[in-house]
């Protein structure tokens, strides 16, 4: 059962809803024993670089000019934090990026996840 509640208006609800159901997806195939689990999250906006080496790693011969005319842009990230006064984010690897908090769920299970 998943349980989705928002306790803020945001336009990005169903995004958010659907970026859910697919990380539940992949680490559903995990095994974990089924439980009542609860994850805090907040989209918190933030600069994104897209470049941080100042250059084009990926395709090099194309420059710097896919990007626009600037390599920082307004993006907003989800954050996982520990209970709901929001004042202790989770821990988050690196080459996670802007991407947010891993979700684990089992067969069985619940997830409250509060948004």
């Amino acid at each position: 059962m998943i349980t989705f509640e928002r306790n803020m208006n945001s336009r990005y609800g169903n995004k958010i809803l659907a970026l859910i159901v697919f990380v539940i997806g992949i680490w559903s195939s995990l095994p974990i024993q089924a439980a009542v689990r609860e994850y805090w999250v907040a989209a918190e906006k933030m600069s994104w670089d897209y470049a941080p080496s100042g250059q084009n790693l990926i395709n090099p011969d194309a420059g710097l000019g896919v990007w626009g005319k600037s390599l920082k842009y307004t993006k907003y990230r989800y954050i996982g934090y520990t209970d709901g006064s929001y004042t202790i984010p989770l821990q988050q690897a690196e080459w996670m990026g802007i991407l947010g908090p891993q979700l684990r769920g089992a067969a069985g299970g619940t997830i409250m996840f509060i948004f």
